[in-house]
Order: C-alpha cells, then sequence, then structure tokens
C-alpha cells in the first residue's frame, strides 16, 4: 500500500478499540418474511420440522412493526451504515418490501 493512501485510511477511519462500544449499530438485519419458496437443503426455514419443533410461526411482517422498528433507530446518536432486508427467509416474498425500503430511505437513518 503506497503512503497516500494509507495517509488517507488513517484519517478517515478510527481503530477499533477506540470506538468500542459503538454508540449505533454498523448494521442491522430485518426479516420482512421468515419465508422462502425455496428448499435449500442446508436452510433451516426449509426444515419444517424444525420450524415445528421450536415453535417458530411463519409469516410476514406487518408495516405497522416495520415502522416501529425503523422509527426506533431514530434513537441511536448516529447514522446506521446498512440496513439489510434478510436473515433466515426472503423479504422480497412481503407485498409490502418496497414500501419498507422507501420508509426506510425517508427516515434517513
Amino acid at each position: 500500500m503506497n503512503n497516500t493512501l494509507k495517509n488517507k485510511i488513517d484519517k478517515e477511519y478510527e481503530e477499533l478499540y477506540k470506538v468500542v462500544p459503538l454508540d449505533t449499530p454498523l448494521s442491522v438485519h430485518i426479516e420482512a418474511a421468515n419465508i422462502c419458496n425455496f428448499q435449500c437443503s442446508f436452510c433451516p426455514t426449509s426444515d419444517k420440522e424444525l420450524l415445528k419443533k421450536h415453535n417458530r410461526p411463519s409469516g410476514m411482517m406487518t408495516f405497522e412493526m416495520f415502522k416501529k422498528i425503523i422509527n426506533d433507530l431514530k434513537y441511536f446518536n448516529g447514522k446506521i451504515k446498512t440496513i439489510l432486508f434478510h436473515k433466515d427467509g426472503e423479504s422480497l416474498l412481503n407485498p409490502l418490501i418496497a414500501k419498507m425500503i422507501a420508509y426506510t430511505k425517508e427516515s434517513n437513518i
């Protein structure tokens, strides 16, 4: 790495030990739907018996619940670097996903 690039990086980023614990999360995962239209053998969402055993309900997040999450995130001091719309489910199955993404962008968090 050349010195110019190293100096630029040193000015833009703080060392992790100086900022931990963080006052604002770097990223947040929001699972807008915990169902999926695939049956991947490695994914726990495909294993109906496992989901039943752990009493995990399946469904879509309501817009009201989503708004509460986004509005609660406004209480952090800084902006969140990334909001990811996935975890175990396929969030694109939620018919409200475009509205959720628009609300997130409008909220400027």
